[in-house]
């Protein structure tokens, strides 16, 4: 049986989940402002 590992890799998971693409959207926008409406640290994933 094999298994499948998580592969690391920051440009894919910035380009995924970071800042610059939840800024595109509108949706990623309203994500962003209930994180900051929370005072979270951290708005998006930092890889």
């Amino acid at each position: 049986m094999s298994v499948t590992f998580f592969k690391k890799s920051r440009k894919k998971r910035n380009r995924k989940h970071g800042f610059l693409k939840r800024m595109a959207s509108h949706d990623g926008r309203a994500i962003i402002n209930r994180r900051r409406a929370c005072k979270r640290k951290r708005l998006a994933v930092r890889a």
